[in-house]
């Protein structure tokens, strides 16, 4: 019985996403602290630093059990710390 109930605590845990960036033609990837409560959040954070970083060739989202820590506010990744001091 405890089993199924194991089980089903597994299947319902969120998953937190961070992005990773490659910036050569390496198989290795790079990520930062940044932790998004969504696969589209960690996606967009990726789009918005290729725009202004020059040397990454290719980011994704992975999941991680770390916290949240940042979302996406008006385009811009933002520490969810900053946003809670406003």
């Amino acid at each position: 019985m405890e089993s199924k109930s194991v089980l089903k605590r597994l299947k319902v845990q969120k998953k937190n996403y961070k992005m990773e960036v490659r910036t050569d033609s390496t198989d290795n990837w790079s990520s930062n602290a940044c932790v998004y409560a969504t696969e589209r959040e960690a996606l967009d954070a990726g789009d918005e630093l290729m725009g202004r970083w020059m040397l990454v060739r290719e980011y994704r989202a992975v999941t991680t059990d770390d916290p949240v820590n940042y979302r996406m506010v008006e385009g811009r990744p933002q520490s969810i710390r900053s946003i809670e001091e406003e």
